[in-house]
């Protein structure tokens, strides 16, 4: 799957204070980096936001899971934060993610840069080249460059994961209520997206998100563990489920056939909690 394994949080790794070099070997000038966030390769989706996906804390006592009056959980309270958007190309695909967050751009930069917080929310990530500043995720296998690092404003990184190749960017805006995060993923039409749509990437960074929200709200030290009693679990089987509803919305409200997008949503949730899918 394209994306961010959902619910992964893996070992510290003794590769990774390499890391920290190739990225500050990447710093690009002021000017390329401005260029580069107006007219970069990857294409933002349209910028309309629906109230129903807006960012931020959600109001009231409703539960995303039907439990009237239930507390909630804080995986229950992510399926509320994020705003999912997907982008529809002749070629390609962009799914959009964006939360926002109350720390400061730079607190946010640190966890998604800083090798031993990678380690803790995302995954260990090892060197592979540093002339070429290559990389690769240790878990998931996921394999590629550093093309702009814009501190702490702006990553973008080709991004290959299962022999397929695809493009992130991911870029802070400071905010009002602290900082807005986008991530954008651009991901081939290919096979791939018509079996399984929007979620097979939306979903594994819906969780990537979790982990990363309560990385950043001072839980590092048990992230790992709340991860862990999450994966597997009847209320992370219920987030699968939910997030790939999300993304199946977002994928109609795109322009996607309803019955297409309802079918890529079932097998993509379906592969995230492990059941086999006809």
């Amino acid at each position: 799957m394209q994306g961010a394994q959902v619910f992964q949080v893996a070992r510290r790794s003794r590769h990774v204070p390499a890391l920290r070099r190739i990225l500050e070997e990447a710093v690009t000038s002021s000017e390329e980096c401005r260029v580069a966030h107006s007219a970069s390769s990857v294409e933002e989706a349209p910028a309309d936001k629906n109230a129903e996906q807006a960012a931020g804390e959600p109001a009231g006592d409703k539960d995303p899971f039907g439990r009237p009056g239930a507390p909630k959980h804080p995986a229950d309270l992510q399926l509320e934060r994020v705003y999912r958007q997907v982008g529809n190309k002749e070629n390609h695909h962009v799914i959009v993610v964006e939360q926002t967050f109350t720390n400061a751009p730079h607190e946010i930069w640190a966890a998604l840069t800083d090798p031993e917080n990678l380690a803790v929310w995302f995954e260990p990530v090892t060197v592979t080249s540093k002339e070429d500043r290559r990389f690769r995720t240790e878990k998931t296998g996921t394999e590629g460059t550093v093309q702009i690092f814009d501190a702490p404003r702006l990553l973008q990184l080709t991004w290959t994961n299962d022999g397929q190749d695809s493009e992130l960017q991911i870029s802070i805006t400071q905010t009002a209520a602290g900082s807005s995060l986008t991530l954008r993923h651009r991901v081939p039409a290919n096979e791939h997206w018509d079996t399984y749509g929007a979620g097979a990437t939306g979903v594994g960074w819906d969780g990537a998100f979790l982990a990363l929200h309560a990385f950043l709200s001072g839980r590092a030290a048990t992230v790992r563990q709340r991860m862990e009693e999450l994966e597997g679990s009847e209320r992370g089987k219920r987030f699968i489920d939910a997030t790939a509803k999300a993304w199946e919305k977002a994928q109609i409200a795109a322009g996607s056939d309803e019955d297409a997008a309802h079918a890529q949503a079932e097998r993509t949730a379906a592969f995230y909690k492990g059941e086999a899918t006809a």
